[in-house]
Formats: C-alpha cells, structure tokens, sequence
C-alpha cells in the first residue's frame, strides 16, 4: 500500500541554529558554542550532546529549528530524539517560528495549515532522514496517533501498513509481532470515528491472524466511540458485542453491557436495551448505578414510564443509591407519560436527598404539567399553571437556567387554563433583559400565549 504523501520543507538557516539554543543548567562561568563548551575550571573542549540542543529547541517550541537541526545532524542523534521531534510535530499547537514556515506565508487559514504542514515533516523525517538502522515501531506510532487525532483515517491505516512491511512481515516466523496492541486499537478508533465499519472489522480479523488479540478494553472504546455518535449506532454496538462475546479469552464486563444499552437507548431500541440488562442479571454480575440509569433511560425514551419507576424502586431495595442522573432520568419518564404527580414528587425527593436539580430535569417536570393540562378540563388546569410558575420561580431562586422550553411549556400550562395575564407576563420576562432567562420567546411561546388569549376570551 503507498504510504502517506510527506511534504518536504527544507530550510537554509544563514548561522548554525544550535548557536541560539539556551542550555538548562546555565554556569556563569561557562560559554557555550555551536558545538563545544569551555569552562575557566577545563580548558579541554568537548562535544555538546546533539540531543541536549534540540530537546531545548523543543521545550522553548522552537519546533522547526528544532528540524532544521535533527536533519544537520541526523547520523548523530539516537531514536529517542527521533521520537521526540516526531511527537512534537504530531502534538500540533503553537510554534515561535511558525511564520517561517512557507504553508504558513501562503495561507489565510494558518493553525489548521499548520498542523498539517509539521505532521508532513514528521513524516517526512520517519522516512527520508531517520536511519534505517534505528527506524522503530514506536516512530510509527507516534506518527500514527497524530493522524488519528486529526481525523485522518486514510493516512493512519496506511501508516499501519507500512509498519506491517517493515516489521512484520521481517519479523521472525512463529515469534510475537513487534507490532503494540495499542497501535492498531489507535487505528480502529480512528475508523470508528469516521464511521468506517467495514474497515474496522477487517482490521480486527487481520489482527487475530497476526495473534494480537484485543482486550475487553478495545471493544470497550468502540462501544463508547459508537454509543456517543451524533446520531446513535446501535446496530454497530450490538456487532461489536456479538464479537466480544465470542472472543477467546475475552469476557465482557458491564461497562460493555451498560454502554451497548445506552446505544440502544438513544436509538429507542427499548426492548433491546432491556434485553441486555436481563442478560447481565442472569450473568450475576454486580450492578451499578450506571447500568440502572441506562435502564432506565431506555425506558423512559420507550414511553415506560412504570417500569422506569420500578426500576429506581428496585435499585433502591438493592442499596444502590440513585444521582442526580438517575432521577432526572426518572423525571423524564414521567414527563413524557404526563405524570405530573410523580415528577413533582421525585423533585422533592431530589430536595429532601440534597440532590442538584438541572435545566432538563425542571423541564421534564414543567412538560409534564403541560402535558397533563392540554388533557384535562375544569379545577385541575388551575393546579397545574400555578405548580408550573412554582417551578418557574424555584429554577431562578436556585440560579438553575431557564431555556426556551421552560418558558414554553410554562405559557402552554397556561394557555390550557385561559390564563392569559400569566402567559403574557411569561413573554414578557423572555423579552426582558433583566428577566434572567438569556433566551427569547419563540414560535411556540407566542402561540401558546395567543392560544392563552383565546381560551380567556
């Protein structure tokens, strides 16, 4: 496979670039050139170690001088230095002298440019200067995981390849690879990332045949890579799982059970989600609050707003003790069913354990009086707007942010029981800087104002 296009910046500097490096461990009675030092104590001179010089063009963020002098020198330093120079470019950030770099003189977007130019010259350095005599795995490596923090998959997998050429296939037949677990699980999160599922398996039936086997802990990071995508890869999850537990030697624990379930709970794939969470009982594993929480999550996404309760019941008789998050979560469930009643009284449960009570969990509670007030007639609409404002008022009491959708579901409580003086006063401290809020109504908040306005008559 070809390797990644390195980009090849050679600089001219007019004096040697080591004259100006400053050294550690300063005597006032030494001076330093170039390549040699005297002291009034010795009158001998000596070479000053290479790799002194440009660890401190390093340190000062001299990162291109710091090349300049790697590639002067560059029979005379060992692979450490190698490594380090070849971090540094991969590490991205500021360099003093990034001006002289000529992507940087011809480009408006000079950070981004930047990084791309010095991860070439890493490369570049790995293969064009590095001697081939103490070229390593780790210089690949190294180089690797700057490809994958960029997002550049194509490069990195390419890279591996090149590791696997030279290391590999070179290796001794029957002995272990020279090749680290840790570069190829850098590889597959890359892929995972990029959404490149196919590449990723590939890879990881590549890696049994090189007998590098991964780890509860590598299928772990995929889960969580693909669990926290935008849009949620349950289907991928459940794969991933499917070979976990197949894996020789390879036993899944319940960070891998919780986090497939909350994949599945944000794709609202309840009956999934709560199909693994019996496996895990069966397996008699020790549960957690997370794994509840998950549970119960998934539930209330489901619309199962009992068995999300009976879940938080249940933890409870088991001594685990809900957070915050859990009871949120709770609090949704309720919300979404319109169960005004117990959303309120887990908020005060929240209240009574010392529990910190967030924007979403308010808000799942005040869509829970909405809710219920858009389906009901008579005196209960009058309880419900005034349990909502309650809330309204709590939230800026205990300096917890009030958004569009508190406000909204507030004036829809409103609008249900005609009470349209509420309801405009509810715009209005939207509209008021002063009101604390930092939002402005919305289509929702004017209509259900206005509908407030018509149900008054």
């Amino acid at each position: 496979m070809v390797a990644p296009t390195s980009i090849v910046i050679a600089f001219q500097p007019s004096t040697s670039i080591l004259q100006s490096v400053p050294h550690h461990h300063h005597d006032p009675h030494r001076t330093y050139t170039s390549l040699s030092y005297t002291t009034n104590e010795d009158d001998s001179s000596a070479d000053v170690p290479i790799t002194i010089s440009i660890h401190s063009l390093l340190e000062e963020k001299r990162i291109y001088d710091a090349i300049i002098a790697l590639k002067q020198y560059s029979h005379e330093v060992p692979a450490s230095t190698y490594h380090e120079v070849i971090e540094a470019c991969c590490a991205g950030g500021y360099d003093k002298n990034d001006r002289k770099s000529p992507v940087a003189k011809n480009s408006g977007k000079k950070s981004k440019k930047n990084e791309i130019d010095r991860i070439s010259m890493a490369l570049d350095l790995l293969q064009n200067v590095m001697p081939t005599d103490i070229v390593t795995p780790h210089a690949h490596e190294i180089l690797i995981s700057g490809y994958a923090r960029r997002g550049n998959w194509k490069d990195a997998s390419q890279l591996l390849s090149t590791m696997e050429d030279l290391f590999v296939s070179n290796s001794a037949s029957g002995s272990s690879s020279p090749l680290s677990l840790n570069v190829y699980q850098t590889v597959l999160l890359a892929y995972a990332k990029a959404n490149q599922t196919s590449q990723m398996n590939t890879l990881l039936t590549k890696m049994r045949r090189h007998n590098i086997r991964p780890t509860v802990y590598t299928y772990n990071s995929l889960l969580k890579e693909f669990a926290s995508s935008k849009i949620p890869k349950w289907k991928e999850c459940l794969s991933l799982l499917s070979q976990c537990q197949r894996e020789p030697g390879v036993t899944p624990d319940l960070i891998t059970y919780t986090t497939a379930m909350r994949a599945c709970a944000r794709g609202k794939q309840t009956s999934k989600a709560m199909e693994l969470f019996r496996v895990v009982k069966d397996m008699n594993l020790e549960l957690d609050v997370y794994i509840y929480t998950t549970a119960m999550d998934a539930c209330a996404k489901g619309g199962r707003w009992k068995k999300a309760l009976a879940l938080l019941d249940e933890m409870k008789s088991q001594g685990i003790i809900p957070n915050e998050v859990t009871y949120g979560v709770a609090v949704t469930a309720c919300g979404n069913g319109g169960q005004w009643e117990h959303a309120l009284e887990l908020l005060e449960q929240m209240k009574v354990n010392g529990l910190k009570i967030n924007t979403i969990t308010y808000n799942s509670a005040i869509a829970a009086l909405s809710k219920a007030a858009r389906n009901s007639e008579g005196d209960i609409t009058s309880l419900l707007w005034e349990k909502a404002l309650i809330l309204i008022k709590d939230m800026e009491d205990d300096g917890v942010k009030r958004d569009s959708f508190t406000f909204s579901s507030a004036i829809s409580t409103c609008g249900a029981a005609g009470r349209w003086e509420e309801a405009v006063s509810l715009i209005n401290d939207m509209n008021s800087s002063s009101g604390g809020s930092g939002t402005k109504p919305n289509r929702v908040a004017y209509t259900s104002a206005i509908s407030a306005c018509a149900n008054s008559r």
